[in-house]
């Protein structure tokens, strides 16, 4: 069962590959789409190192986690809300994104290893 795991990546790495054919074909992409991709796991390695909330080793796949979300807002972001400019919807995304680093920081209990 752990192709699972795998499959998830390798379909949201694929569907960002495919959106993002699209977003510069089109001639849209913005630095919030480039941030996109950056600052959650940066975010996450940043709380990690100065929030004394605890994570073992277990935790390691919280990082991994991030990656379908991201791939999720950023589809979103491209298909969705066509009448919102691309500016403001790249930064939703972003903002969406980051507030879903934050709460698996600090929902996602420390597991045992």
């Amino acid at each position: 069962m752990d192709y699972w795991f795998w499959i998830v990546l390798a379909a949201s790495g694929l569907a960002v590959v495919i959106t993002a054919a699209v977003l510069i074909r089109s001639g849209n992409v913005t630095m919030w789409d480039i941030a996109l991709f950056v600052l959650p796991l940066v975010l996450y390695f940043v709380l990690l190192l100065t929030v004394s909330h605890p994570k073992s080793l277990a935790n390691l796949f919280e990082p991994f986690a991030l990656i379908p979300i991201v791939s999720a807002c950023f589809l979103i972001r491209v298909f969705a809300f066509r009448t919102t400019g691309h500016q403001k919807r790249s930064a939703i995304a972003l903002l969406c994104a980051l507030l879903a680093t934050i709460l698996i920081y600090f929902f996602v209990p420390l597991l045992p290893e």
